[in-house]
């Protein structure tokens, strides 16, 4: 290995190894890469000595990224309503729960339309129309059949 020496006889940094400091005690002073340490050490009346060039990370260890991925935005109005729209459809055979369902999965899903994301309120709506139809032909069809008995 060559070795170049600066004006004071100091080995420059390029041909000098990295060496790691040695063991000190705690308060002590180290020298980096045997070079004197930056400013006086306590009890000495030196001038402070230059500033050395920083020393570069140590290649051994690569630097880390971690990227956390973006929180997905969510609509709970629009789920809901999806949700109860569902409910309404099954029990649409019941006379007052499916009516009730019916229209808190209707009223959920056109407030969640209104937010992003529009997946579940849009299929909330699809299925309120649907239970919707469905409401109306069974009490067409209880009412026939209650009309039916009566006049005969």
């Amino acid at each position: 290995m060559r070795t170049e020496e600066t004006n004071d006889g100091r080995p420059t940094a390029e041909t000098e190894p990295f060496r790691p400091a040695p063991e000190q005690e705690y308060g002590e002073a180290s020298a980096v890469n045997g070079a004197a340490p930056d400013g006086p050490v306590a009890g000495e009346d030196s001038p402070a000595a230059p500033a050395s060039a920083p020393t570069p990370p140590n290649p051994a260890q690569p630097t880390i990224i971690i990227q956390q991925p973006a929180a997905r935005p969510t609509n709970g109005m629009g789920t809901a309503g999806f949700v109860l729209a569902l409910l309404a459809l099954v029990f649409s055979w019941v006379p007052v729960a499916g009516w009730i369902l019916w229209l808190l999965g209707l009223i959920f899903s056109c407030i969640g339309v209104t937010r992003q994301p529009k997946g579940l309120a849009i299929a909330g709506l699809v299925i309120s129309c649907a239970a919707l139809v469905l409401l109306v032909i069974l009490l067409l069809g209880v009412l026939g059949v209650l009309f039916a008995t009566r006049l005969s």
